[in-house]
């Protein structure tokens, strides 16, 4: 996405119920000297798109762009902005966010990372009742690409502010 003085690379594409289309681009050499979250809106299918809007205190790679019903949509920044993983929330169709909520690390105090899209379970008005979430992490002393990271899966009942039930097989 971009050219010439800013690039971005596009992370996450999702539908709402209202029929719109929201698009999270990471955006690269801007005044600032890391990756910001972007967002455009498209209203017809992706004919047209909003300008792109950037959104405040959002940096690092945007991941996990989520639709939880009734105008609510979420994303998750990775580590490479702030070292922390933050949460973000829309409340209106992705017109306005609110967050840096820090997203819980895992029961052992390890970072949760995430890439790719959340599996939703919805109730019959299309809200969100669960969120399931497949997270990653190294070990203390493991890093990319010598080793493999640990998968975790956990959900939320209460729109991604509390995670639960989390495991992490060994085969991950």
């Amino acid at each position: 996405v971009g050219g010439g003085e800013g690039t971005g690379g596009g992370f996450g594409l999702e539908r709402m119920e209202n029929g719109g289309i929201i698009l999270a681009v990471s955006w690269r050499g801007n005044a600032e000297s890391k990756e910001v979250t972007v967002m455009a809106i498209s209203g017809d299918r992706g004919v047209t798109w909003s300008e792109m809007q950037r959104i405040p205190e959002a940096t690092g790679r945007t991941m996990n762009l989520t639709t939880l019903g009734n105008g609510t949509l979420s994303f998750v920044t990775d580590v490479l902005g702030t070292g922390n993983v933050q949460r973000f929330f829309s409340h209106d169709y992705g017109r306005t966010w609110s967050g840096g909520r820090e997203h819980p690390l895992t029961s052992d105090g390890m970072k949760f990372n995430l890439e790719g899209n959340a599996w939703v379970d919805r109730n019959e008005k299309g809200k969100a009742k669960t969120i399931f979430e497949i997270g990653w992490h190294y070990k203390p002393g493991q890093s990319h690409p010598r080793d493999d990271a640990w998968g975790v899966f956990r959900h939320s009942v209460d729109g991604g502010h509390t995670w639960k039930g989390e495991i992490s097989p060994p085969q991950w």
